[in-house]
């Protein structure tokens, strides 16, 4: 992810660290429990077997080995090919707007990662909070930056952690 971090400045990257491993000794101080409802989630929604680490997502429509590089550029390459989003996030002056015609709830979440100095890990942007902020129906609604108190991101998924239908980093 690193390596797709360096090379691709359209492409946001958010891990999100999982506790399965724990029980070999040493806890991870990043693991949520946010993470692990979401990696289940992706289990039913792909039909896999299990969950598995290091697993990726690609905006909900994809998922593969993070630790197989051709893999996870397929799956980067076979998002960008997908259906154009009905939802869009712009800012707005001093807020952000979100607009869309959707059939289905969504979510709208605010998830906080570490970045730059602020990071001492060796993951990509690792998540250290989600709040949802409402679910979202379609038509037009504003929201105020200062939902995202540290350095964020906004993202608009389908209900379920199904499709990511807009995402806009917030880093303050």
């Amino acid at each position: 992810m690193s390596e797709v971090a360096a090379e691709r400045d359209d492409v946001l990257i958010l891990t999100w660290s999982v506790d399965y491993w724990d029980y070999l000794g040493e806890k991870d101080p990043m693991a949520m429990a946010e993470s692990k409802d979401r990696q289940r989630s992706y289990v039913d929604r792909f039909r896999l077997r299990g969950p598995y680490t290091p697993q990726t997502v690609y905006n909900g429509l994809e998922q593969c080995p993070g630790s197989k590089p051709p893999q996870v550029r397929s799956a980067l390459q076979r998002v960008s090919k997908a259906d154009a989003s009905p939802a869009r996030l712009v800012r707005k002056g001093a807020k952000i707007e979100l607009t869309g015609a959707i059939t289905d709830l969504t979510d709208i979440f605010v998830i906080e990662y570490l970045d730059g100095e602020a990071n001492p890990t060796d993951m990509v942007h690792p998540v250290t909070k989600v709040t949802s902020i409402g679910p979202w129906i379609g038509g037009r609604v504003e929201i105020d930056p200062s939902v995202c108190p540290t350095t964020c991101a906004l993202v608009v998924q389908e209900a379920g952690f199904g499709r990511v239908l807009a995402a806009m980093d917030l880093r303050n």
